[in-house]
């Protein structure tokens, strides 16, 4: 999936789910170093990184 892809399915999904505001979401780092970024309503975690 190339950039734009990706950033069309971020709106998409941003779009989708009532586009909520910045304080709806986290960030979290654990101590093996893999990042996580989730939304809090519905707290699915989902991995950041390649």
């Amino acid at each position: 999936m190339d950039l734009w892809e990706r950033t069309e399915a971020a709106w998409l999904w941003w779009n989708d789910h009532g586009r909520p505001a910045q304080d709806r979401f986290g960030y979290v780092r654990e101590a093996d170093r893999r990042e996580y970024a989730w939304h809090i309503p519905d707290g699915h975690r989902r991995p950041l990184g390649v």
